[in-house]
């Protein structure tokens, strides 16, 4: 019984139940839409399972029903979530509205009547309409379980396949591919024999425009990426990471030069018609291994150096690491030849069993060559060099290297061959894919080291072409590795899976789901919308920030506005620039900003008892940009600092004393005490110099003295005029007090010492006294004191 049958039979009570209900009524427009949309789903459910059904043999054609269901359930969910939120909002309204009249009771006016009954029956047809999409996604979701389990019996019923090695013959299995051959031969000669005499002039100019192509990707690859390849005596000089970066570019580009010939060669050669369809595939068999031939030929040469000892890449000695590069080839040609077989097979129609006798002797030979490279001694010794006879390989690698070839040998003798085949398979290529990964984010992590990237060519060009700060490019290299490991690891693992048995739609299908549905719970996260938010929010910050630089450059300053009002501007301004940006960002999130009602409440929460100063500061920081009682560039005095004020931030203010010390006052402080500014309404202000003369002196002959000192001195203000206060008599002087008015108080400090030297010198010449405290002691002897 399938789950939409089962569904039907349960929801049957709960149709039953509400038919009056909706035979009663009209149904909105809305919900006949929604009910055939649903009716739509349930069919489509169902053309799905049958094709499960019918197709359970074929694997490819499992691989596309689980993406068509992958994709029919996307609707099927997004619906469902509306009608949900749908049916919360009518019990909500219908809670609100609350329970009806009892007999006997008031009656209610019958306006809340009729809104209540629309309620009642709209939340009974959702009911049903919900009910069934829940059956409807849980009998998708079970079709997609059903696949993937299907398919996984069918590939181990495959890979676990026993066959008896005694049953193969090698007479009938020669005799067959003679026959067989003698076919190729003779099917390959008539198209050669074609070819030359009715597409020789096509083959021609394939051959020139391709070898034209591999010509420019090899020349131009020097041309621009030439300087990032060292020779081997440059090489052993340079940072582990100059050497891999060095390695990559002399094994890529050859390897794109060699790819873009062959492909070249096998587009052309298609389009003009010289290829048969027969031999296609597996002349582009032959390219891909000639292109994978180039590249595991260089790349075994630049990280084992078997003949450039100081610019390797790992610490081997000189004989093993000839050694390994030996195996290396010789495990890609088992692996070309395995890839070129099944070509041929593909193509001669060869009989199951040579496929078995290949795949059997195929496995032995990287069986023995795990066996004879576990037992290299490859490694240099911390006390030697590289050419002396090495140590062993680490018993964590060493034994499973060999308890894996002594394995495979084992399941071919006990008939094993296509599990023997698929595990030696699997462990070539992701062996290589792994290594490749290691070497790549040894290159991430090397870049990320301090002052690598800015040592790098990049970061050199960076430096000179437009002055990258060397903190900005320890940045870029930090950025620029985290990039790189996520790179590799991501495609690393899809290659890996590839082989493992994963076919491209379900890697494309599944990395969506990853990088646009998670689903946590009841929330569902999407990593792409998460990753526009920040993009928007980034675009968001510069262009406020880009903003404020040109209103103040542009506007303000030619306005002559002050420089406190175009702070207040700036900041105001950056402010809502940012708070715009993150509501853009957080709806471009796919988050409900609805939704975060409840946070906020929370919030308010923990406002109330942990954040009370953050938060007081915050809004003591937006009513001194409001209010303005001080600005950038004000001297300000509190109980605690005196200063200038240099900038105003919604936590606190930043004010440099005159010792040059920068001092953070939380804004709190300045709005709930009192605070002293010099330069509020305008920078003029006082200065008041004390001097005390002796007793002998006049009084009015020192205050008409002080007066026309403070006439002489230019920065005095002439109105208000200054003045002179005989201030009292002291205990040893007459006291008096000069004051005048300066147009900037901020001079306050040099007019004073003026006026000081000028008060001296003027006293020593006229002869008048400034007198210091006169004490009489009187010391007692002993003799005196018994007296």
């Amino acid at each position: 019984m399938s789950n939409f049958l089962r569904f039907f039979i349960a929801m049957l009570f709960v149709n039953f139940s509400v038919l009056t209900v909706t035979s009663a009524q009209n149904i909105s427009p809305s919900f006949e839409r929604d009910q055939k949309q649903i009716e739509s789903f349930e069919t489509q459910i169902q053309i799905l399972e049958r094709r499960f059904t019918d197709n359970q043999e074929n694997e490819d054609e499992l691989i596309k029903l689980r993406t068509d269901t992958e994709d029919f359930l996307a609707p099927v969910l997004e619906m469902l979530d509306r009608l949900r939120a749908e049916g919360v909002k009518d019990k909500e309204r219908l809670t609100a509205l609350g329970d009806a009249p009892a007999d006997g009771a008031e009656p209610e006016a019958e306006a809340i009547t009729v809104e209540r009954n629309k309620l009642t029956e709209n939340s009974a047809l959702l009911t049903v309409f919900i009910g069934k999409l829940d059956g409807v996604a849980a009998a998708g979701e079970d079709l997609i379980f059903d696949i993937g389990l299907l398919r996984r019996d069918m590939f181990t019923s495959q890979v676990f396949e026993r066959v008896k090695i005694d049953t193969i013959s090698f007479e009938n299995i020669t005799a067959a591919f003679s026959r067989e051959f003698a076919v190729f031969k003779a099917k390959t000669f008539s198209w050669l024999s074609f070819v030359w005499q009715f597409k020789k002039q096509s083959v021609l100019i394939s051959i020139a425009l391709s070898i034209l192509a591999g010509m420019a990707i090899f020349f131009g690859g020097y041309r621009y990426f030439g300087q990032f390849i060292h020779n081997e005596s440059t090489r052993a000089e340079l940072s582990f990471g100059s050497r891999l970066n060095s390695a990559f570019w002399s094994a890529i580009i050859p390897t794109l030069s060699v790819a873009a010939f062959g492909v070249s060669t096998y587009f052309l050669l298609l389009n003009f018609g010289v290829l048969r369809v027969d031999f296609a595939s597996l002349f582009a068999r032959v390219l891909q291994a000639i292109v994978l031939l180039v590249l595991v030929l260089k790349l075994a040469s630049v990280i084992l150096g078997p003949w450039a000892p100081r610019g390797r890449l790992l610490n081997l000695t000189d004989q093993s690491a000839k050694a390994l590069y030996g195996l290396a080839v010789f495990t890609f040609l088992i692996q070309t030849v395995s890839y070129l077989g099944a070509g041929v097979r593909e193509l001669l129609n060869l009989p199951i069993q040579s496929s078995v006798l290949q795949a059997f002797v195929e496995t032995v030979l990287f069986a023995l060559i795990l066996i004879i490279t576990s037992q290299l001694r490859p490694l240099v010794p911390k006390d030697e060099s590289s050419g002396s006879h090495g140590e062993p390989w680490p018993l964590w690698v060493r034994l499973p290297m060999l308890m894996t070839g002594v394995g495979l040998i084992f399941s071919c003798l006990a008939g094993y061959v296509a599990l023997g085949a698929f595990m030696s398979s699997q462990i070539i290529v992701t062996g290589a894919i792994l290594i490749v990964v290691y070497f790549g984010l040894l290159s991430g992590k090397a870049i990320m080291q301090e002052n690598a990237f800015a040592e790098s060519l990049l970061g050199k060009h960076l430096i000179t072409t437009f002055q990258f700060s060397q903190s900005l490019l320890n940045s870029l290299g930090l950025v620029t590795g985290i990039i790189i490991n996520i790179l590799l690891f991501g495609l690393g693992l899809s290659f890996v899976l590839l082989q493992w048995g994963y076919r491209p739609q379900e890697l494309i299908t599944g990395g969506l789901d990853l990088f646009t549905r998670i689903q946590i719970g009841g929330i569902t996260i999407s990593i792409v919308n998460i990753g526009i938010g920040l993009i928007l929010f980034a675009i968001g910050y510069f262009a406020t920030r880009r903003f404020q630089q040109w209103l103040d450059r542009n506007i303000l300053s030619r306005g002559k506005v002050e420089l406190g009002v175009r702070n207040s501007v700036r900041k105001v301004i950056g402010y809502f620039g940012i708070a715009v940006a993150a509501m853009i960002a957080v709806s471009a999130a796919g988050f409900d900003l609805s939704s975060l009602a409840l946070v906020a409440g929370a919030l308010s929460l923990g406002i109330g008892f942990g954040l009370q100063t953050i938060v007081s500061n915050f809004v003591s920081g937006l009513i001194l940009l409001a209010e303005r009682p001080f600005k950038a560039g004000d001297w300000v005095e509190t109980t605690s600092v005196q200063g200038i004020v240099k900038e105003i931030s919604v936590r606190a203010t930043e004010i440099e004393t005159f010792s040059r010390k920068s001092v953070i006052v939380p804004n709190s402080e300045l709005v709930n005490g009192a605070v002293g500014n010099w330069t509020h309404r305008n920078s003029i202000g006082r200065v008041e110099v004390p001097i005390g003369v002796s007793y002998d002196n006049s009084p009015k002959k020192i205050m008409d003295l002080l007066l026309e000192i403070a006439d002489e001195n230019p920065n005095l203000l002439k109105i208000p005029e200054p003045s002179v206060e005989f201030v009292d008599f002291g205990a040893s002087s007459l006291d008096f007090s000069l004051r005048g008015f300066l147009a900037d108080i901020s001079n306050g400090f040099n007019v004073r010492n003026e006026l000081r030297v000028a008060i001296y010198d003027r006293l020593q010449a006229e002869g008048i006294e400034i007198p210091y405290p006169h004490r009489e002691v009187y010391l007692h002897g002993p003799e005196e004191s018994e007296n």
